[in-house]
């Protein structure tokens, strides 16, 4: 009957609305899901940015302490080179002085044979 059969189809529109609702809630969580996920992502790029950021200035002093250590090895070799002048020179003062005190002990000697013949022709 007509009856029965609207019944029937009225039955299965109310199911079917019922199934759609089901659907709509499942795609409600879904889009929440989605938005959480969304909202982590743009988190996660906020901090991808700042690291990128800390990295390129730590990447910077780096670099600035590269700089100071070469800075500071060149001046460490002029000192060296400085320093090895100046042993040379110590040795040359050294090698001097030794010949100064030869010279003297001939003079001192040549001064006490100077004075012995000198003695000699006293009268």
């Amino acid at each position: 009957s007509i009856r029965d059969a609207i019944a029937a189809i009225q039955s299965q529109t109310s199911s079917t609305i019922v199934d759609i609702n089901d659907i709509s809630d499942v795609i409600s969580s879904v889009n929440e899901i989605v938005q959480g996920i969304v909202t982590a992502v743009e988190e996660q790029s906020i901090t991808t940015n700042e690291i990128v950021q800390n990295v390129t200035q730590a990447s910077a002093g780096i670099s600035e302490v590269n700089e100071n250590i070469a800075t500071s090895s060149a001046m460490t070799n002029e000192v060296s080179e400085g320093v090895e002048q100046v042993k040379e020179h110590s040795l040359d003062v050294k090698q001097s002085s030794e010949h100064v005190q030869v010279a003297a002990d001939e003079l001192s000697k040549l001064a006490e044979n100077l004075s012995a013949l000198v003695m000699k022709f006293k009268v």
